[in-house]
């Protein structure tokens, strides 16, 4: 196989949507029609299922995405608070914290399931 994949074997994903995957990645293989597969064993099940990439998404990718955000959305805010001398933050800045807030604690219950 001579093309670039998202995963390796041995990395650890999850499936966004639908029902709960999380997995090791346990084989990567390209197709007859040249489209690249991923096998997944579901962790503490041992159950084997074969993705397109597109399904999955890796387990330390989201983490940091996530946590970098939040920091960076922190960050600025303190910033303008410490600029303009603004007392409270806005309700979409809330929200968004909010939001990525529920983003990591959906990754580390993902995690809490491989460690």
């Amino acid at each position: 196989m001579n093309k670039q994949t998202k995963f390796q074997v041995g990395d650890k994903a999850y499936k966004p949507k639908g029902y709960d995957f999380p997995c090791t990645i346990v084989g990567v293989f390209e197709t007859v029609g040249g489209d690249i597969r991923v096998v997944g064993e579901m962790d503490n099940y041992g159950l084997l299922h074969i993705f397109n990439e597109g399904q999955l998404e890796p387990v330390e990718t989201i983490t940091a995405s996530a946590e970098e955000q939040l920091i960076h959305l922190l960050e600025t805010q303190l910033v303008d608070i410490s600029m303009m001398s603004k007392i409270e933050l806005g309700d979409d800045v809330i929200a968004e914290i909010n939001r990525l807030k529920d983003i990591i604690a959906d990754i580390k219950r993902l995690q809490d399931l491989y460690f």
